[in-house]
């Protein structure tokens, strides 16, 4: 039982470094990118909440 734990324990510590990774990286390329791509993050952003809550308008 103890090796399952410890795999799922691996597991679970390299996707929250890949995603530390991944969000370390996203941030330095939206303080480096001009602003004038901000209108299409927050379109993007806010067209991602309605799938995040299940409702479908």
């Amino acid at each position: 039982m103890s090796i399952i734990i410890n795999l799922f324990l691996m597991a679970y510590l390299l996707v929250m470094v890949v995603l530390s990774i991944l969000t370390l990286f996203w941030a330095t390329l939206l303080i480096f990118k001009p602003l004038s791509t901000t209108k299409e993050r927050t379109g993007r952003a806010m067209s991602m909440i309605p799938e995040r809550t299940g409702c479908t308008e």
